[in-house]
């Protein structure tokens, strides 16, 4: 393994595993976005209109470098008219007894 690959594992080894997590979360909503674009057959511009935002925003989205806030989903999910993340949601009884299943968009459940 040459010096660069070794200096990579190194510092992946020694990032934290709330910003891993954290990153392949930001790049699956830019993937789930622009997987939606497509679908629709919209373009980057025309959800800018939508969203009330810049292109220069909605380019920002599609990196994958974009700290999103909950607003933020909501008015992209009601432009594109389907949701972007899933959450289950139950009662408040229903949190104690038991964990909550998720399905994901092919159908495979997982749970916590």
């Amino acid at each position: 393994m040459n010096k660069a690959a070794q200096m990579f594992h190194q510092i992946l080894d020694e990032t934290p595993e709330s910003l891993k997590t954290e990153i392949d979360l930001s790049f699956a909503v830019a993937d789930r976005i622009d997987a939606l674009l497509k679908r629709k057959g919209m373009t980057q511009k025309e959800l800018a209109r939508l969203t009330h935002t810049s292109e220069a925003a909605v380019c920002k989205w599609l990196s994958g470098t974009h700290n999103f806030t909950f607003s933020t989903i909501g008015k992209i999910s009601a432009a594109l008219g389907a949701p972007i993340i899933n959450v289950p949601t139950f009662a408040y009884s229903e949190v104690a007894e038991t964990a909550p299943t998720m399905v994901a968009e092919d159908g495979a459940e997982y749970g916590e």
